[in-house]
């Protein structure tokens, strides 16, 4: 793959189910997506990708164990995972929204409270793209269902 721009994509399902190949052809892609990770295994992630464009994605399983009590401390030891991982250039997606809860209104509005501050440090502290597609997803604070795999 001589001469392909490399890039490597790391985060949970979201990543680790994207059919890179066919999207990104041009594109050497490795994919270090595993579904239910979230911060802890973007903290240890110690692959080198510092040749490769990186492309993140996680969080969502994270929100089980969020309160904005531990908001902040989460936010900090986000960023600094993100900003830990040596690469050409990064990419940030935002945390997607989630249906899966009695509330998602209440869910989502804390999630994009989440982002808003995560996407706050990162463009003070970082040269991180931060990538806010949230409300791209979504339709009357729901996840549109033509965006799920069970719709």
């Amino acid at each position: 793959m001589e001469g392909k721009t490399k890039f490597a994509f790391i985060g949970n399902s979201h990543i680790a189910y994207w059919p890179l190949e066919s999207y990104f052809p041009q594109w050497e892609c490795r994919n270090y997506g595993v579904p239910g990770e979230g911060l802890d295994y973007v903290e240890r992630f110690h692959e080198d990708v510092s040749d490769s464009y990186v492309v993140i994605q996680f969080g969502t399983n994270d929100i089980y164990h969020l309160n904005t009590e531990n908001m902040d401390v989460y936010v900090e030891r986000y960023v600094k995972a993100v900003s830990a991982i040596l690469s050409r250039g990064t990419y940030l997606f935002c945390i997607f929204p989630r249906n899966d809860f009695m509330d998602s209104t209440a869910v989502n509005r804390f999630i994009a409270l989440l982002n808003e501050k995560i996407r706050k440090k990162i463009e003070e502290e970082t040269n991180v793209v931060y990538l806010d597609v949230f409300d791209k997803f979504l339709l009357n604070d729901r996840v549109k269902l033509e965006l799920t795999n069970d719709a």
